[in-house]
């Protein structure tokens, strides 16, 4: 009696490893893909400047960095609310993204 005991212990230790062994493991996670780094002007042109103007006049206008400073330059002066930081962000965007 002493030895059937002993071995339904053992068999079940033995199972409970197994389970353990063979239990579901999260998934690895799939590597992070890198995502593009968004320039900080864009999110300014698209809610201070897209208030006023479609993307296609932002689009068509095609200034070089001086055209673009003095068009938002104009437009800060006609009631577009944005600081000097943002002036520099938005005029780097604006040429790099729709410059000659």
């Amino acid at each position: 009696m002493k030895s059937k005991m002993s071995l339904v212990i053992v068999v079940l230790l033995v199972m409970s490893l197994l389970m353990v062994a063979c239990g579901s493991a999260e998934p690895t996670p799939p590597p992070a893909t890198p995502t593009p780094e968004v320039h900080p002007g864009e999110a300014l042109v698209s809610g201070r400047c897209g208030t006023c103007h479609s993307l296609g006049v932002i689009q068509n206008a095609k200034y070089d960095s001086a055209g673009w400073k003095t068009t938002v330059d104009r437009m800060v002066n006609v009631g577009a609310t944005l600081n000097d930081e943002q002036k520099v962000q938005v005029v780097d965007y604006l040429a790099r993204t729709y410059g000659k």
